[in-house]
C-alpha cells in the first residue's frame, strides 16, 4: 500500500509564532498528535505531544511560549508514493513517531506510526484467521475509514499557507 492511502484530505500547521496552548488546542481540536511548521510556506519542522510534554516539564508558560522554541528540525521526510512497510521500517528504525510527507518540496500532510503499521500485514498480530486480521486492521484505522476513501478519490494539493491564522486551521 501506497502512503498516499493514509494522508488525511486536509494537512493541519501551525506557524512558529503559534503559542504552544494555541497549538495544543488545534490538535485536539482535529485529534492529531503532531503538526507541520510552516513559515512564510516554508516548512521549517514539527511539533508534536511530546514536545508539548517536554515544554511543560521544563515549566513553559503554554500562554506565552511559541511553537520555535520546542519544534522539533526534521530529518526523515517521506512521499506520498512510498510503500508503506518500508515507511514504517524506516520509522522504526530512526524512532520516528510521525513523518511529514513531502510532495514537491511542500509539506502535505504529517502520518504518525502507528497509521503505517496498522495498515502493514507484518505488523497486525496475526490471530487463526485472515477475518480476525482483518478486524484489527479495521479497528486500528477505524477513526481514518472515511479519509482513507477519501484520499484515494482525491489528488493531494501542497497546503499553501499564507498566516498564522489559516496555519492553524490549515
Amino acid at each position: 500500500m501506497r502512503v498516499e492511502y493514509l494522508l488525511r484530505p486536509q494537512a493541519r500547521h501551525c506557524a512558529p509564532t503559534d503559542t504552544l496552548m494555541t497549538v495544543s488546542q488545534t490538535m485536539l481540536a482535529h485529534q492529531v498528535s503532531a503538526l507541520a511548521v510552516v513559515d512564510n510556506e516554508h516548512f521549517v519542522g514539527m511539533i508534536s505531544h511530546r514536545d508539548l510534554v517536554r515544554a511543560l516539564a521544563e515549566g513553559a508558560d503554554p500562554h506565552k511560549t511559541h511553537v520555535r522554541q520546542y519544534s522539533t528540525a526534521v530529518r526523515h521526510t517521506a512521499a506520498p508514493t512510498e510503500d508503506t512497510s518500508r515507511l514504517a521500517q524506516r520509522m522504526l528504525e530512526h524512532g520516528l513517531d510521525h513523518i511529514p510527507i513531502l510532495q514537491g518540496g511542500t509539506v502535505i500532510n504529517v502520518v504518525p506510526l502507528r497509521h503505517v503499521v496498522a495498515v502493514d500485514p507484518a505488523f497486525v498480530p496475526k490471530q487463526s484467521s485472515s477475518s480476525a486480521r482483518s478486524r484489527c486492521r479495521s479497528r486500528a484505522l477505524a477513526p481514518h475509514r472515511e479519509m482513507c476513501s477519501a484520499s484515494r478519490e482525491h489528488s493531494h494539493q501542497p497546503a499553501r499557507v499564507s498566516s498564522p491564522e489559516a496555519a492553524r486551521h490549515g
